[in-house]
């Protein structure tokens, strides 16, 4: 399954990058490190709801735990991350942390 492949293991299982390239060519240049292979937690919660609805639970849950343990102390999530949890860039989307609560909902409405 081709989110899978997106999904960290290891030091930081859990964590779901919104794509493993890097935008690149006339408006990217090689030193914008930035772009989709970072962690957006409006992707990685899209990207967990359809690893539950395809059946892997353990998947879904093991996302919400890394969202959880990322989440600052006031209730949002940064507008994107590293895999480590740092922020790369530190906006506030509402999108970014309103779509992590939703996952939260489904994954309470199914137990987990």
């Amino acid at each position: 399954m081709v989110i899978k492949i997106h999904q960290a293991k290891g030091q930081f299982p859990g964590a779901i990058i919104a794509s493993l390239s890097i935008p690149w060519g006339n408006s990217k240049g090689d030193k914008d490190i930035g772009g989709y292979h970072l962690i957006w937690p409006r992707d990685m919660a899209e990207a967990a709801e359809s690893l539950l609805i395809a059946g892997d639970n353990e998947g879904a849950v093991s996302a919400f735990k890394f969202l959880m343990a990322t989440q600052e102390s006031d209730g949002h999530w940064f507008q994107n991350l590293w895999l480590d949890g740092r922020s790369y860039w530190s906006g506030i989307q509402m999108d970014e942390t309103a779509f992590p609560i939703i996952l939260a909902y489904r994954l309470l409405s199914k137990n987990l």
